[in-house]
């Protein structure tokens, strides 16, 4: 029924939250990767010599090898039937209609997920080609939807949303770290701080959905006029955190663009 070309970090996630939640059977899936190492952890899944025996078997194929390697994959698929199939990729900054162009005819769903997936907490942001049905969409959706959150955009924001969903998990374990180093330095333990620090993470975005409030008002209310939270707003702002922000989240989109398979 499914398979995947490529069994990476994010295939993983896809799979195991797909098949823990009961949505899909280990033993319905298969797997193509060039390191069989990878199957390891689906030893009930089928898995395939080469792409073209995977294509020619299962009716949804994600395509979840690295951008750079996606050319060489459609090489290889070349001349393949692709009537009735589906086709999900999860490569960044591929058009759809790039695929298109080397598998005439083929449904293509193009999605932008992230890793806290793994863990059903994950966002996706989902897109399709004109010729994918609402049927095929929905199926699409739903395997996405155990997963977490998903957001359905038109293509042209797919590149924009990567900064806003797809990368921005690193923006927060990179905050993570630099507190944690901190606090390491002040006398605590490393490994106990990244635990509260999640915690305080967890908590702010409860926060953060079910205040009512913006970000920079739930910002302004941890604040007390003298006190100590404004005095670390105060070195965020001399350090224009803000700009910073934009600017990262401004060229991870621009690298996207570059990067752009039409």
């Amino acid at each position: 029924m499914i398979g995947f070309i490529g069994v990476g970090n994010m295939a993983r996630a896809i799979l195991k939250g797909t098949v823990q939640s009961g949505m899909v059977q280990e033993k319905a899936v298969g797997l193509f990767d060039a390191n069989p190492a990878q199957y390891s952890a689906f030893p009930a899944a089928r898995t395939y010599g080469n792409v073209r025996e995977l294509v020619a078997e299962e009716r949804i194929v994600f395509f979840a090898v690295k951008p750079q390697v996606l050319p060489a994959v459609l090489a290889e698929l070349d001349g393949v039937d692709v009537e009735g199939k589906i086709f999900v990729s999860i490569c960044a900054a591929v058009a759809m209609s790039f695929i298109q162009k080397a598998l005439p005819g083929a449904h293509v769903v193009r999605a932008m997920p992230n890793t806290p997936m793994l863990y059903g907490k994950g966002v996706c942001a989902l897109s399709r080609s004109e010729n994918v049905t609402d049927a095929e969409f929905e199926e699409v959706h739903a395997l996405f939807s155990v997963l977490g959150t998903t957001v359905v955009l038109e293509e042209k924001l797919q590149n924009d949303i990567i900064a806003v969903t797809g990368s921005s998990p690193a923006y927060l374990f990179k905050l993570a770290d630099a507190m944690a180093q901190a606090a390491q330095e002040s006398g605590f333990d490393y490994g106990e701080s990244v635990n509260w620090i999640a915690d305080v993470f967890e908590g702010a975005a409860v926060m953060l959905r079910k205040s009512g409030f913006t970000p920079k008002q739930l910002c302004d209310m941890v604040c007390s006029p003298g006190g100590t939270t404004l005095e670390a707003m105060h070195v965020f702002e001399e350090s224009d955190f803000t700009n910073t922000v934009k600017k990262a989240m401004q060229a991870c989109t621009k690298r996207a663009q570059v990067l752009q398979k039409d």
